[in-house]
């Protein structure tokens, strides 16, 4: 954020957060920066739509999907590709999935002490995980741009792209099935996400924290002052460039952007090879999740 705010709010939990270049700003987190987006750009996109594709279609049922299954789906996905990806084993995707939202719900602002202990042992948890991948593939490729950079500086930042994954790429998600329910449209274009964002966006805040005194549209701000930024609006802002800001801009954009679209890709072509009854999972969508995503719910009706 320009006019010396930063992003530097969390730098001391879980463990090894400050270590995450979204978190804090300096010379050290400049030089994360650069490294975390050539790992995520080493990704093929095209080995990440079609690994979303294959994991949504093995967590499918076989019959009618309803709106809990889909709900379970969106919550899965995100990370499981990407911890896929990476190497982790088929049969521990489900649970690296549930250890990051454990993580997520414990960075919540509204987290209980229960929650933050839960949360920091499925981090503990998820780095010895990372710890022990057979480093082929991606990890190998993370491995080579994290060269010079202690392991520990490698593990939590892929921790951090797999927290990142979670509650962003499940809302991308959910937008993009919402959609389908609607009437068809091309999710196979990545100008189209684009466009459909800027209308319905899916991230509607972030929260930076001021470094340096300043004056920003005409506010005086001190350091230290939290200041929410309304991502939701930005696009239909008429002083700005009327672009969807659900994966930021400038220097702290989102590098993991097409990493996201290739994966609601593949789960949405693996959606239409299933054939649900799209009017009826749109039926009755709701809105629940954390206070700075749109996340939609298609099982809250259904019972258990």
């Amino acid at each position: 954020m320009a006019g010396g705010a930063t992003s530097n709010w969390g730098c001391g939990w879980p463990p090894r957060v400050g270590r995450w270049p979204r978190m804090c700003e300096g010379d050290a987190h400049a030089r994360l920066r650069t490294v975390v987006g050539e790992g995520l750009a080493a990704q093929s996109c095209d080995e990440a739509e079609q690994t979303a594709r294959r994991l949504a279609r093995a967590f499918l049922p076989t019959g009618e999907v309803d709106g809990r299954r889909l709900d379970a789906l969106v919550d899965f996905l995100p990370v499981a590709t990407l911890a896929s990806l990476l190497g982790w084993p088929e049969a521990a995707l489900a649970e690296a999935a549930a250890g990051i939202a454990r993580v997520c719900r414990a960075l919540a602002i509204d987290a209980d002490a229960a929650a933050r202990e839960r949360g920091a042992e499925a981090c503990r948890t998820l780095l010895t995980d990372l710890a022990v991948l057979s480093a082929d593939g991606w990890l190998r490729r993370w491995r080579d741009a994290f060269a010079g950079l202690d392991d520990a500086a490698l593990y939590a930042n892929l921790l951090g792209i797999l927290f990142q994954s979670r509650d962003a790429g499940a809302g991308l998600l959910s937008a993009g099935i919402a959609w389908r329910c609607e009437g068809e449209w091309d999710h196979a274009d990545p100008v189209e996400w684009r466009a459909r964002l800027r209308q319905d966006p899916v991230l509607h805040h972030t929260r930076r924290f001021v470094e340096a005194d300043v004056t920003l549209a005409g506010q005086t701000l001190r350091a230290g002052d939290q200041v929410l930024v309304l991502l939701a609006a930005a696009a239909r802002d008429p002083a700005g460039p009327a672009e969807a800001m659900d994966f930021g801009g400038g220097r702290h954009a989102c590098p993991g952007e097409a990493l996201a679209l290739a994966t609601a890709r593949g789960a949405l072509h693996a959606l239409e090879e299933s054939r649900p009854d799209w009017g009826a999972l749109g039926a009755g969508v709701t809105f629940a999740g954390p206070p700075n995503v749109r996340m939609r719910r298609f099982g809250a009706g259904e019972r258990a």
